[in-house]
């Protein structure tokens, strides 16, 4: 109790006025303050092209470093992944896919009727061009 009484003494002897206060002519200057600011700030040159681009430029230095920090250690580790196909690859499984078109092509370009292509050469034709999910959109669309 004798605490309690310690504290509403203190508080007793403190002055009773406000501890902050309005400076002088405060708002009599505001006007002019205020109108310096936007003359100071309409003043400032635009913002240079490479300020905006600065965050694009850091974005795609960052896909560029995990990129490298992917790639790099894979072709290390895997070194015959097939992500390393050479040209002459490449262009043979494309040259070949364009030897099956065209086989396709040559074979409806012959003027045969429907009548005289066999069956299951059309279904071996299919079967070993096309996946599952093609032939049955191509059925049914």
């Amino acid at each position: 109790m004798k605490k309690d009484d310690n504290h509403i003494e203190f508080l007793k002897e403190l002055p009773k006025q406000q501890p902050f206060k309005v400076p002088e002519a405060y708002f009599e200057t505001f006007e002019e303050r205020l109108q310096q600011r936007i003359q100071q700030q309409a003043g400032k040159s635009k913002p240079k092209i490479i300020q905006m681009l600065r965050p694009v430029l850091w974005l795609a230095a960052g896909f560029v470093l995990v990129f490298l920090l992917v790639h790099y250690p894979l072709k290390m580790f895997f070194p015959g992944s097939s992500s390393d196909l050479g040209l002459a690859e490449t262009e043979t499984s494309i040259s070949n896919e364009w030897l099956y078109d065209d086989n396709l092509y040559n074979m409806i370009s012959e003027d045969m009727s429907a009548d005289t292509i066999d069956n299951e050469v059309v279904v071996d034709f299919l079967s070993a061009e096309l996946s599952e999910y093609e032939i049955y959109s191509e059925m049914y669309n």
